[in-house]
């Protein structure tokens, strides 16, 4: 089940030394990202380009774990960091030495920068590509002649040019394949199944839940990507897509007998599917898959089980004996067909959120850059550059976030101060410089290479670790530059909240609605699903979905009470969404198609009491019956109409 916002923790501190925990492939990742950003910054000093520092944190935006990933982004932010140096050409000439037209000409550039990339498949580099077209202006702003603005500009071309280079470089020699991240990702997953079968602890259910959260999509992310790589055979790549589908249907049903008594396995039971499953990992670890005749169930004596727990070991068995065995005839309602995704988003010029936030960036941005101009104090220029890194979509998400930049923030201006007064004064080269980078990146690569928890943190102590210690061609300490440098970071941050919760605040209530609906209508698919292929990817994206809910409705505490909506509404989506995910095992060893219009009128939000008509012959009936009375008791078409009107359903 999917962890919510009210459920006991063990403390924040226990979370966070989580967080902080080695992973598997996080200090490979690390590592990468720490030796990019090292080979970003030799190259920017040797050839004294300006800007170090920002050149070097671009890094961080670039790099994914596999190397497909990261290399197509690379080459998408050159092409389009090109083009929009381009156009800054064709705008030099009109805000030479004029600044009232430099200011408006900003304006304009970033708020279309920043509502085509966010309504867009650029939503993740929205805040980069603006950052870089303001600091281009800005920088035609500050050059006298024709001249030097025709070089401040082709200076701002290589500040991304230069980490996106090192990082095709890198990616291509070091990073792991695609394919191998989903082989270890799967075999993980198998021995967290074997482990809740033979052994349940909390740490065991604290990670089968966040896996559930992920669902599969990732997995098939990557997949696609070993596909275009070329590098496995398509043989291969099909079975992988079954397995990660069939990855979630096992979490989901061993979460299930771990939960829910009527489904409980005997120690005997589950013993051999606990060591088919660590067979399978372990074909996984290896590069391979396990094949339908490698994974075989002990015969065990049904008539000693409950019929809910030989329903249980028959769902296991199906799942376990063609764990990576896709049907050999593909039904067509296992491959439906479907959208085709075009480069904007569905609603990108119907839904207002996104000119909203491009709006609201922007006018952060121009406030802080006019704000340092007034005050003669460019060495604060940061602020405006920090409100396009922490600018975010939702209320929740922006202070959520901010709170991790500023104590990110803190973290590396100390780091950086250290460096400054006992470091750099006896280096003497570039060479002990760089040592001195590695020090100080490796634990912010470990920390942005974790959780979304803590993740952001991560970038906020690069950012302010760099603009420290990289001040210049060579090594410097000058305290002033410093001082003002995160005096900068921490007004952008203060700006962008005060944007944020003043101008157009958007809850994120409504991302919270549309999960629970699509999750209610992936649920109805689940139970109408013909084949199993059907059926494993209906509960994998279930489960994403209501994962991604249960994380949206923690960050509804991160809002201020003129945004938040009402208790008596937060109080309806957990226990709907907790009702739901206790229902994904049930439905899924039960495909009872009375459930059907029960889920379609809850989805619809005319949830009404059941009909008392017979779900099946299911000995999971009753909870069904039961979680689904619990879900339509909880109103959620009238406390979503008394919530309209409020500024929560600003969206």
């Amino acid at each position: 089940m999917a962890t919510l916002a009210a459920e006991p923790r063990n403390g924040a501190g226990a979370g966070l030394f989580r967080d902080l925990m080695p992973a598997a492939g996080r200090l490979e990742f690390a590592l990468r990202l720490t030796a990019i950003c090292t080979l970003t910054a030799l190259i920017n000093e040797i050839y004294a380009l300006p800007e170090i520092a920002l050149s070097v944190y671009i890094a961080f935006f670039l790099n994914k774990a596999d190397r497909v990933g990261s290399l197509i982004q690379n080459v998408a932010v050159v092409v389009l960091i090109s083009l929009l140096v381009g156009i800054l050409f064709l705008l030099a000439n009109a805000v030479l030495d004029r600044p009232f037209r430099l200011v408006v000409c900003m304006a304009a550039v970033s708020l279309l920068v920043l509502f085509v990339a966010t309504a867009s498949k650029l939503d993740i580099l929205a805040g980069v590509l603006a950052l870089i077209v303001a600091y281009g202006l800005d920088v035609l702003g500050q050059a006298p002649l024709g001249e030097l603005a025709t070089r401040a500009l082709l200076y701002a071309w290589l500040c991304v040019l230069v980490p996106c280079a090192v990082s095709v470089v890198v990616n291509i020699l070091v990073a792991p394949a695609p394919r191998s991240l989903v082989q270890r990702e799967l075999a993980r997953r198998m021995r967290l199944a074997a482990g809740m079968l033979t052994g349940p602890n909390d740490e065991l259910r604290r990670s089968v839940t966040e896996a559930l959260r992920d669902g599969d999509a990732e997995l098939l992310k990557l997949l696609q990507f070993a596909a275009l790589e070329r590098t496995s055979p398509a043989s291969d790549i099909l079975p992988l897509r079954y397995a990660a589908g069939s990855s979630v249907a096992l979490l989901t049903l061993v979460q299930m007998a771990d939960r829910e008594q009527a489904a409980g396995l005997p120690a005997a039971v589950a013993s051999p599917v606990g060591c088919a499953l660590k067979a399978a990992a372990e074909a996984f670890a290896r590069g391979g898959y396990p094949a339908a005749m490698d994974v075989r169930l002990a015969p065990a004596t049904r008539d000693e089980l409950s019929a809910g727990s030989a329903a249980m070991l028959d769902g296991l068995a199906d799942v376990v004996a063609a764990l990576a065995e896709p049907p050999p005839m593909p039904q067509p309602s296992d491959e439906a067909p479907k959208p085709a995704g075009g480069f904007f988003k569905p609603d990108s010029f119907s839904n207002p959120a996104y000119l909203r936030g491009a709006i609201k960036t922007t006018a952060a941005a121009m406030f802080c850059y006019v704000f340092y101009q007034l005050l003669d104090w460019p060495g604060i220029h940061t602020c405006m550059i920090t409100c396009y890194i922490v600018a975010l979509g939702t209320t929740a998400d922006t202070i959520q976030k901010m709170q991790l930049r500023i104590v990110g923030c803190l973290i590396g201006a100390a780091m950086g101060l250290a460096a400054m007064v006992f470091l750099i004064p006896d280096i003497v080269s570039v060479s002990g410089l760089l040592v001195v980078l590695v020090a100080g990146l490796l634990p912010a690569a470990w920390v942005a290479a974790g959780s979304e928890r803590i993740a952001y943190a991560g970038y906020q102590i690069a950012f302010a670790f760099l603009l420290c210690v990289l001040q210049g061609s060579g090594p410097s300490f000058d305290m002033t530059v410093a001082r003002d440098r995160v005096i900068g970071i921490l007004i952008g941050n203060l700006v962008v909240l005060a944007v944020t919760v003043a101008i157009w605040p958007v809850s994120v209530g409504a991302r919270v609605d549309a999960g629970i609906r699509h999750g209610l209508g992936l649920l109805r698919s689940l139970v109408l699903a013909a084949g199993p292929a059907s059926r494993r990817r209906a509960i994998a994206e279930a489960q994403r979905a209501l994962g991604s809910a249960a994380d949206d409705l923690e960050l509804i505490g991160y809002e201020p009470s003129s945004v938040r909506p009402a208790a008596a509404w937060i109080s309806s989506r957990k226990a709907a969404l907790e009702q739901m995910s206790l229902l994904c095992g049930p439905l899924f060893l039960t495909p009872a198609e009375p459930v059907a219009p029960r889920l379609e009128a809850l989805a619809s939000g005319a949830g009404a009491p059941g009909d008392g008509k017979p779900i099946g012959p299911s000995p999971f009936a009753r909870i069904i019956d039961a979680r689904l009375c619990r879900i339509e008791a909880e109103g959620l078409a009238e406390r979503a109409e008394a919530s309209r009107g409020t500024r929560y359903a600003v969206q």
